[in-house]
């Protein structure tokens, strides 16, 4: 069974594009398996009994530092239920980290970089062997890659290529067993590559150090015989099927994507398609032609807009580069992102933009000049990120000559960056995604406080959201919260006796509570009404809670304020203040005499 757990801007359980390769090769060796993909949001305790029914022999985590948390709290759950099964972990932080995940979740062995040329020997082993969790080191210690778990510690094998493209046990990527083709994919937002690796510098990426910053492609007919594999499974009433692909940069070879592109219109394939990729490997003719072959939108990577940021990163020349001390390349990257922003929008392509703060020598006068370049090109959508420094990268090796800083909190084992300066509270970018998952965050928030139901539960029994009122991380509250939550829920509490969020996080983690996300509420005074401050990763909401209901708020919960940021207005009818004859007068449902909000 592989399984890759919600976390990060992935609410639910969702498909691997790494596992479906995995799953292929083992296919084609004759090994069934399948990925963990529930219907409904299911609670710890639901996960436990599908385990006791499925019985997988071995149980694969994909782990990305944002599914850390709930990766190994169903580890724990794995090895509670199943004993003797073999718990496995690969993903980035098994790559760059391999010891601290193998400890971390409690498994018996991790495996480093891309894992098709060994994947079938390693299952073969253990499938093989009656007990194969006592001797998985002697099973395994001749293949490579490999770090596990022994009673005298970890031990690693022998480390070659950890490439995200395979060589040895596959001269090329084609040599790979297509999920595709061969029906192994539940639906088409798993995404597809048509090539691995990245041979660019940018000195924060990871993707970029995994591969050694080489790329390595699918031949065009290969890739042309996949996506219609997509359109055969996925399109529905002649609606295209939409398929992200996850390409570093999908015009990282002008001549290879046109290539591409005319053969999709060759074969007539009806996809929808989207591409990341550098606005200085396109001009208008390649974006004409992808809007003809189906694309319907482009994201272009900035990462800043100071020339200085641009190449303390290698985005456009290595950082130590000495000719070019005026910027000039740095400046024509920039000009190409402008004319290449208005060359998609001419032929209809949507277009979004993607930056980052808190880069190396960035000051918030840089982030200014990022923000007027963003505004200045007039789009409605730009991926607004946050630095998160990675172990493997350049820049984290560099990490001090920047004033940057990166570790795991020892209560929440949640890794953290400290940047430079306060780049949380930076002005939000034109069309900002961090405004926009705010504002989805402030709906769950105002569905929660008003009783309205998830449609994400609707299928199942756990709760999505629990509203704490009044209490404290006790050991008998957090314990039942762990039953009932469903995996990577909210919990949302309410004047709290303990008003410390870090207190919360490392009482919740030390219980195994299955949260995605916690937050608090605190009241911080006032007259009539009093505003209270909701924590959170990506900058605070502004609520307000009403003493004495106000019906001329009472039409328009959720607004923004003069900040830009969420503004909800809510009134507490448990409040003594609040006199629930007059609320159920207004047409405010009054369901019992505990909390009860009205918005």
């Amino acid at each position: 069974m592989f399984l890759m757990a919600p976390g990060g801007d992935q609410p639910e359980f969702s498909e691997h594009l790494g596992a479906a390769y995995l799953r292929a090769v083992l296919q084609e060796a004759g090994i069934a398996s399948f990925q963990y993909l529930p219907t409904a949001m299911p609670s710890l305790p639901e996960f436990a009994s599908f385990l006791r029914e499925a019985r997988p022999s071995v149980v694969g985590f994909t782990v990305y530092e944002t599914n850390l948390y709930l990766s190994r709290i169903l580890a724990r759950v794995v090895r509670a239920t199943l004993p003797e099964a073999v718990v496995l972990v690969g993903g980035p932080n098994a790559t760059f980290s391999p010891v601290e995940t193998l400890e971390l979740l409690g498994a018996d062995g991790v495996l480093r970089g891309a894992g098709e040329g060994t994947i079938t020997a390693i299952a073969e082993r253990i499938l093989g062997c009656a007990s194969p969790r006592g001797s998985l080191a002697d099973l395994l210690a001749d293949l490579p890659n490999l770090v596990l778990a022994t009673p005298e510690g970890p031990i690693a094998t022998a480390v070659t290529q950890l490439s995200s493209f395979p060589e040895g046990a596959f001269a090329s990527l084609d040599d790979l067993p297509s999920p595709f083709q061969l029906g192994l994919v539940a639906s088409p937002g798993i995404g597809y590559l048509t090539a691995r690796g990245c041979d660019q510098h940018c000195t924060f990426c990871s993707f970029a150090a995994v591969s050694g910053k080489r790329i390595r492609f699918h031949g065009v007919p290969r890739v042309l015989d996949d996506l219609e594999a997509l359109q055969r499974r996925f399109g529905r009433d002649g609606r295209p099927a939409r398929v992200q692909l996850y390409d570093d940069a999908f015009t990282i070879r002008p001549a290879r994507a046109r290539e591409i592109c005319e053969g999709i219109l060759e074969r007539g394939l009806r996809l929808e398609l989207r591409a990341m990729t550098r606005a200085d490997r396109v001009d208008a003719d390649l974006l004409a032609l992808m809007r003809r072959a189906g694309f319907s939108g482009v994201c272009f990577g900035i990462e800043s807009g100071a020339p200085k940021v641009l190449r303390a990163i290698g985005k456009v020349s290595r950082p130590e580069a000495e000719r070019d001390p005026a910027f000039d390349r740095e400046k024509a990257f920039l000009a190409s992102v402008r004319s290449a922003v208005a060359a998609a929008r001419e032929v209809g392509l949507s277009v979004e933009t993607s930056v980052i703060r808190g880069l190396p020598l960035e000051t918030p006068d840089d982030w200014n000049t990022t923000s007027e370049f963003v505004a200045s090109l007039g789009l409605s959508d730009c991926a607004d990120n946050i630095l998160t420094l990675m172990p493997g990268t350049r820049l984290y090796e560099d990490r001090n000559r920047f004033g940057l800083d990166a570790g795991r909190d020892a209560e929440t084992q949640v890794w953290r960056t400290t940047h430079a300066h306060d780049v949380k509270s930076w002005s939000q970018v034109a069309g900002s995604s961090i405004f926009l998952r705010n504002w989805a965050e402030g709906q769950v928030l105002a569905d929660a406080l008003c009783g309205r139901v998830s449609t994400r539960v609707e299928a199942g029994t756990a709760a999505a959201v629990v509203v704490a009122h009044g209490l404290a991380p006790a050991t008998a509250f957090v314990e039942w919260l762990g039953q009932v939550l469903g995996l990577g829920g909210m919990l949302l509490v309410l004047d709290s006796a303990e008003g410390d969020a870090t207190r919360w996080a490392a009482r919740l983690a030390e219980a195994g509570v299955p949260y995605g996300a916690c937050r608090l509420l605190r009241p911080d005074g006032g007259e009539g009404s009093y505003r209270m401050e909701l924590l959170g990763d990506g900058g605070a909401h502004r609520v307000t809670v009403l003493r004495e209901w106000d019906r001329a708020r009472a039409g328009a919960p959720m607004g923004v304020d003069a900040r830009g940021a969420c503004a909800m207005t809510v009134g507490i009818a448990s409040d003594p203040a609040f006199d629930p004859a007059r609320l159920a007068g207004d047409g405010v449902p009054l369901l019992g005499p505990g909390l009860q909000v009205a918005d």
